[in-house]
């Protein structure tokens, strides 16, 4: 009877505390839970079996803290590893990017025509910057190069999400 109630008890237990020690399993049955083995050992009288029973939930309770923190250890790590790429994609990113600003065209001349619905007549304007700043050509077939890349990486990570 002691047995049946040991097993019993010791899935219960191992299902209420599974949350607290990140388990997804549930042990072997076959050793008894603490509290009912405590009642066996209480009721026997002998205190060998009381010093064992309470020596051996010592011992589970600090196997499955010690594999929680395994556990928890590699999930950093795959974290770290995880961010450290991430880190080095975002730098080269950022780095495309300030060579994109730069190579950016800014117009020096703008010309605009207004056209006049009542009056049938159109006006010329024409818009000139105070800095006069010319791309160097370069640049601006680098840009082309760098957006032409960023579309196909784009277009690489939309077709392996789906």
């Amino acid at each position: 009877m002691w047995q049946i109630i040991e097993t019993k008890s010791k899935g219960i237990e191992q299902f209420r505390n599974a949350h607290k020690l990140d388990l997804n399993e549930l042990e072997d049955f076959n050793m008894g839970s603490s509290n009912a083995s405590e009642m066996k050992a209480e009721a026997t009288g002998n205190p060998l079996i009381i010093e064992e029973v309470k020596l051996r939930a010592e011992i589970k309770n600090e196997e499955a803290k010690y594999k929680a923190f395994n556990k928890e250890h590699y999930f950093n790590e795959e974290n770290l590893k995880n961010n450290s790429s991430q880190w080095d994609y975002l730098k080269q990113e950022l780095k495309d990017l300030e060579t994109l600003q730069s190579s950016i065209i800014i117009p020096t001349h703008t010309e605009i025509k207004l056209y006049d619905l009542k009056n049938e007549e159109s006006k010329d304007y024409e818009l000139i910057k105070v800095k006069e700043v010319e791309p160097l050509k370069e640049n601006a077939s680098m840009s082309e190069e760098l957006t032409h890349k960023k579309l196909k990486e784009q277009n690489k990570q939309i077709a392996e999400q789906k």
